[in-house]
């Protein structure tokens, strides 16, 4: 499955759209230069539904004016809406096409300045991201196009300074402060997050932090590809990290959990094996590796690690076998593990 698109790609995409377009637009002043002709054409000829969600900022409503009557040039309709968020909501630039239809898809910028791709989300991802948007969407001030398109001054309606009249009082009545925070800055968040001290993040680093972001406010992936594997096991390394991220983000914490286990056992083994002339069974199981690591080689690895090989072990085996009582792991304890994981690998290389 293609998991980074480019724009011309991505417009191949949308120029298929069979009912609807949502897009997440942090910079409005983008105008319909690129996406315009698929977009006029979608609208007007096809009759696919646009909902554009836009950050409020000092500029908005001058850039709003051009895009919407350059793009809506023969006319107001049904088929293009448009509102308004406040500008601390959103940092993504999210495009979903065909939302709750067969084949919906959808597509997540990468945050950093040069244009690197669209990354794909599905699954679990996706839908709580839908989510997220439709609850914006409800609490957001819709824009009147149709005045736009006569040319009316919408700035009369909705004073510059106070653009968002209904979104603040919705959003208290609607006990709904904890998406007032919803999309994160996310460059910030994951430089921080790099205990390494790097200046740099890669693209899909930034991209997992915020898809994650979208689905649960603040929520971070720690920086797996940033930890120098051996290269003896750097491929099978390098590819449970893929998978241990990938499945975290789809929301698959029980396939998370297991790859974790795997990556601490294949790590642990090599470092053994390279700072030991001692052989290991084969059939050593993980908790009595970390006590073989400890005690022939002298590293003092966190002392909660024990704990969360234990937690990995429950969901190993309730994984493939029917077990009474068997509940799946929740996000939070599947970021612990993770964290966890991470934090390991990263102290032995």
């Amino acid at each position: 499955m293609k998991e980074i698109y480019s724009t011309q790609e991505l417009l191949a995409v949308e120029q298929d759209a069979r009912k609807a377009v949502w897009v997440l637009a942090p910079d409005i002043a983008i105008g319909p230069q690129e996406f315009g002709p698929v977009m006029r054409t979608n609208i007007y000829d096809r009759n696919v539904e646009y909902r554009y969600l836009v950050v409020n900022h000092a500029n908005t409503l001058v850039n709003l004016v051009q895009f919407v009557s350059s793009l809506l040039a023969d006319g107001a309709t049904g088929n293009f809406k448009v509102a308004i968020v406040p500008q601390e909501i959103v940092e993504s630039d999210v495009t979903i096409i065909d939302a709750d239809h067969p084949s919906e898809i959808g597509f997540v910028l990468s945050p950093t300045e040069n244009d690197s791709g669209h990354f794909r989300i599905h699954g679990s991802a996706l839908f709580r991201i839908k989510e997220r948007f439709s609850t914006l969407w409800r609490l957001a001030d819709e824009i009147d196009t149709e005045a736009i398109c006569r040319g009316e001054d919408i700035e009369g309606s909705m004073h510059a300074q106070k653009p968002l009249n209904g979104f603040w009082p919705s959003l208290l009545r609607a006990q709904a402060g904890r998406y007032s925070k919803m999309w994160s800055r996310l460059g910030r968040v994951a430089h921080r997050l790099d205990t390494n001290g790097r200046s740099e993040i890669s693209d899909i680093e930034l991209v997992r932090n915020q898809i994650m972001a979208l689905i649960d406010s603040g929520a971070t992936v720690p920086a797996l590809s940033s930890v120098s594997f051996p290269e003896a096991i750097s491929d099978d390394a390098d590819s449970l990290s893929n998978e241990i991220l990938s499945a975290f983000i789809s929301g698959a914490n029980s396939a998370s959990i297991a790859m974790c286990g795997k990556l601490l056992e294949l790590s642990l083994r090599e470092y053994y094996r390279t700072h030991s002339e001692n052989k290991l069974s084969e059939q050593l199981m993980l908790g009595k590796l970390i006590r073989r690591v400890n005690e022939d080689l002298g590293v003092q690895l966190d002392e909660g690690l024990l704990n969360i090989v234990n937690f990995i072990n429950q969901f190993r085996i309730s994984g493939v076998h029917v077990k009474q009582g068997f509940s799946l792991p929740t996000d939070d304890q599947t970021r612990a593990v993770v964290y966890m994981t991470y934090d390991t690998v990263r102290k032995l290389f």
